[in-house]
C-alpha cells in the first residue's frame, strides 16, 4: 500500500502532491512530533490540534475538544533537555476521503483551536516540524473499467 507523507513546518502550510487522489480510505498510522522543549509548557498549550478539512472534505474527524476535522494530540512537557526526542504518537485511524486535492493547506493551532502554533526559533518551546504518514489504497488518479461484453476492452474513468 502506498504512503503518503506530509510534513508541517509552518503553521498555515500549502501541501502540493504530484495530483489529486481518487476517493478512497487513508489510514493516518503516525504523527511525529519535533518540538523544542526548553521551558516547561502550561497547561493551555499541552495539546495540538491539526486541521484537516481542506485536506478530507467531509467531516471525519469529531471532538468534544476541537471542531470538525481537527486532529486533537495531547502533547506533554518533558523534562529540560538540549535536545528533546520527538514526540511519536501511533495511530490506526482509519478515514474515508472523497477526493484529496493535489494542493490544499493545514493548519495547526495551540490546544484552544484557535491560536496558531510557532515554528519560529525565536520562540521558546517552538515546534521545528511535524510529520503525519497516512497508507492509502492506490495513488492512481484513474480507474480501469473492464466491460463485460468485451473482454480487453478499457475505460478510464
Amino acid at each position: 500500500m502506498p504512503l503518503l507523507h506530509i510534513n508541517l513546518s509552518s503553521a498555515d502550510q500549502v501541501i502540493e502532491l504530484m495530483h489529486d487522489l481518487k476517493p478512497q480510505t487513508l489510514i493516518l498510522r503516525q504523527v511525529i512530533i519535533n518540538k523544542d522543549i526548553m521551558s516547561a509548557m502550561n497547561a493551555d498549550e499541552e495539546g495540538l490540534q491539526i486541521d484537516l478539512r481542506h485536506m478530507f472534505n467531509g467531516f471525519e474527524l469529531l471532538s468534544n475538544i476541537s471542531s470538525d476535522n481537527k486532529l486533537f494530540i495531547p502533547v506533554h512537557s518533558r523534562p529540560l533537555a538540549p535536545t528533546p526526542a520527538p514526540f511519536i504518537y501511533p495511530f490506526h485511524l482509519k478515514m474515508t476521503a472523497e477526493e484529496i486535492k493535489s494542493r490544499f493547506v493545514i493548519k495547526c493551532f495551540k490546544k484552544d483551536g484557535l491560536t496558531p502554533v510557532s515554528f519560529d526559533t525565536s520562540d521558546d518551546g517552538h515546534y521545528k516540524s511535524i510529520d503525519l504518514y497516512f497508507e492509502f489504497e492506490t495513488a492512481q488518479h484513474f480507474e480501469t473499467i473492464h466491460t463485460p461484453g468485451g473482454l480487453g476492452v478499457h475505460q478510464h474513468v
